[in-house]
């Protein structure tokens, strides 16, 4: 980074971390990602909605009745045509769930929120456009939901106090009810308000007014240059701010653009020329392609040049949409909205985009635009049916090219951010969890409220695609006995995330468990450690055994026990040549069927470790049956015996109890020769740890 950015981006970057990291900005990005599933399946509904073939939209209004038109338009209708209610939604969820991440969202404050809303979008009028409930709205949503909830939680703080004031010894449900009547009743009736004093203007809702100010500044003169640039111009901030653009200067389009098509095509059918330059189509084909910005240039540039697989996800899943110009999942899935690393090229590329087009159509290399083409008509084909020439095609992929050179920079830029954000997110979770381990084995790390939980669901779905591409390998740390000879080698998980570094393995097998994977994960480990068997043999030893690790989760399972006897048959194991360690500490129910598998696999000459024993109740519970071969020693006795006198004797004493019992016993953890010695003179003669060889790749 100290080689790419200068003193000046470094402050611009942390500038942006800063914005990032401000409780709106959060509030906003987590919102809006809520919102991904919907505008994933509203975006595939309006692309086979609005496909630009005249034959396709034919077949679905015809076909069975119009089934297929009806069907697509319904789920369009429900998503996109309602997107502003659930944006209101989401935004007073996120914000609720941000600024008080230990309690549980409150429902009425939600339900506030939407309705201050509704309100504000004038809901109440006589003559209400349903219409106003889609994607035109997001930014009034956006702004009183948000608004809403910081009033509502403010109001109900400062009266909580005296909620024993309400039926005491009642429901604690029915006293939060009641005391959330006067926060409710204060916020709908200020949005009442001030919809009241909007409609003194003459507009029917928030929107309208916004709209109808945006209009007027086009109509107070400019040339017609002039008038295109700042159209291109102040649709990429609004844009930018949630505001849908293509909407609020829709008058701005039927006034001065739309037109001068007709002007154009009349002209040409009367045998003269076009000479209109900036005429709707001219914007939708050169300027606005993918959507607002020229989205389609920042999908390219993070297909190209990104390295942030969150990033490459969404892209991937926007492409089929852009290709017809539609670009919300995008917009509000990336997001782009709000987002401050994206605002310079979001608003440059299409100002840069427009003075190339307008001057190639100037000068005559790109034929006037005299023929009407649908928005949704995907790039290259676009440029072609509006000017009847391949020029258009050829300036539409200039643009391209121009467009994602100026995204790119943006791009790696944000990868960064992104990268930075979340390994301190990562850094933050895994010190918690190391800390509370044991607390936390009642928990489910993906359902924890906050960063932490996002991080633990991340990491899941990152585990789940290492495992099938077989990113994760295994070291080898070898065991010696008291006269230095190697008696075996222990495979070790290392599982090294792209971004995190390596995971603790206890934390790569209890995601693995979360992530209903960790008895596949197993098998493929064992699988993966009996391949290395030759490579093992050459380097440490014919003599040697392999233990692996199972827990116990696993190990209770009788398709792994199936799975086990199919290795040791295909593989033809030497008896002793194997050994499973059972690594899980909570204790394992040993009924007659686990029994049994344990008798048959011994039968085939495998021998089983208790991991982590100590001389606690369920470690001694597991010697009470003859199946269990080696025990390895819990590592803070090991570690305590510098320190504590007592650790030795207790290990003296397992010792004695394994030796009658015909069990063998191993140390790990053996980091000095003292240590070997004290170990020794308690009767422990089997070794393993950094003494000896820290855990090994193989080549």
């Amino acid at each position: 980074m100290r080689r790419v950015f200068g003193g000046a981006q470094k402050r611009f970057i942390g500038l942006i971390e800063k914005i990032e990291g401000t409780l709106l900005v959060r509030v906003i990005r987590a919102g809006l990602i809520n919102m991904v599933p919907v505008l994933t399946v509203g975006a595939f509904a309006l692309a086979l909605y609005a496909f630009p073939n005249e034959a396709y939209i034919t077949f679905i209004q015809t076909f069975a009745g119009g089934f297929l038109y009806q069907f697509f338009h319904a789920v369009y209708m429900g998503t996109f045509g309602l997107l502003s209610v659930y944006m209101a939604i989401s935004f007073s969820y996120s914000y609720c769930s941000l600024k008080d991440p230990e309690k549980k969202t409150d429902i009425w404050c939600i339900l506030t929120a939407l309705v201050a809303f509704l309100i504000m979008d004038g809901i109440t009028a006589e003559n209400f456009d349903f219409s106003t409930l889609g994607a035109v709205s997001v930014f009034v949503a956006m702004v009183t939901s948000i608004a809403a909830s910081a009033l509502y939680l403010a109001v109900y703080r400062r009266i909580s106090v005296h909620r024993e004031s309400f039926s005491y010894g009642a429901d604690s449900r029915l006293n939060h009810t009641l005391i959330a009547i006067l926060p409710t009743a204060v916020i709908i009736i200020l949005a009442s308000a001030l919809s009241f004093l909007v409609t003194l203007t003459g507009k029917a809702n928030l929107n309208e007014l916004i709209s109808d100010f945006l209009n007027r500044l086009f109509l107070q003169g400019s040339s017609s240059f002039g008038r295109g640039f700042v159209f291109v111009l102040l649709s990429g901030v609004l844009w930018f701010f949630g505001i849908h653009g293509g909407n609020c200067l829709q008058g701005v389009s039927d006034t001065f653009f739309v037109p001068l098509l007709d002007k154009n095509i009349e002209a040409v059918a009367s045998g003269g020329q076009a000479t209109d330059i900036l005429c709707k189509p001219f914007f939708d084909c050169f300027i606005l392609m993918g959507g607002c910005g020229s989205s389609i240039c920042l999908l390219l540039a993070i297909l190209l040049f990104s390295k942030d697989r969150s990033m490459r996800d969404i892209a991937k899943t926007s492409a089929f949409h852009m290709v017809f110009n539609i670009n919300e999942l995008m917009v509000f899935g990336l997001p782009i909205v709000f987002n401050p690393v994206i605002l310079i090229p979001f608003i440059t590329v299409p100002v840069v985009q427009y003075l190339i087009a307008y001057a190639a159509t100037a000068l005559g290399l790109v034929p006037v635009i005299a023929s009407a083409v649908e928005w949704s008509t995907p790039v290259l084909i676009g440029g072609y049916m509006a000017t009847g020439s391949v020029a258009g095609s050829l300036l539409q992929l200039f643009n391209l090219l121009v467009g994602t050179a100026i995204y790119a920079p943006f791009v790696y830029m944000m990868g960064h951010l992104r990268k930075a954000r979340n390994l301190s997110y990562y850094q933050s979770f895994a010190g918690y969890y190391a800390a509370n381990e044991e607390r936390l084995q009642a928990v489910r790390l993906s359902e924890m409220s906050g960063d932490f939980g996002r991080v633990a669901k991340a990491l899941i779905l990152d585990l789940k695609r290492a495992i099938a591409a077989g990113e994760y390998c295994l070291f080898y740390q070898p065991q010696y006995n008291y006269d230095g000879h190697c008696i075996g080698v222990e495979a070790l998980l290392r599982w090294k995330h792209p971004i995190y570094g390596l995971i603790p393995p206890p934390l790569t097998i209890r995601l693995a468990r979360e992530g209903e994977m960790l008895e596949a994960f197993e098998q493929d480990i064992l699988k993966k450690a009996l391949c290395d068997r030759e490579k093992l043999y050459a380097r440490f030893g014919d003599g040697i055994k392999l233990s692996v690790n199972v827990s116990g989760y696993t190990i209770a399972s009788d398709t792994y026990w199936a799975y086990l006897k199919t290795l040791c048959e295909e593989k033809a194991l030497l008896p002793g040549q194997l050994c499973i360690e059972v690594t899980e500490r909570a204790a394992i129910a040993f009924d007659s069927r686990l029994l049994q598998h344990f008798r048959e696999m011994k039968a085939y000459g495998i021998r089983f470790a208790i991991d982590d024993f100590s001389a606690g109740q369920t470690s001694i519970h597991y010697l009470k049956e003859e199946i269990f071969d080696l025990i390895k020693l819990d590592g803070s006795l090991v570690r305590g015996m510098m320190t504590n006198p007592r650790c030795g004797e207790i290990i003296a004493s397992i010792v004695q109890l394994a030796g009658s019992l015909g069990v063998s016993v191993l140390a790990e953890f053996v980091e000095t020769e003292e240590l070997k010695e004290r170990l020794h003179r308690a009767g422990c003669n089997n070794y393993q740890g950094y003494f000896f060889s820290p855990p090994v790749e193989l080549p």
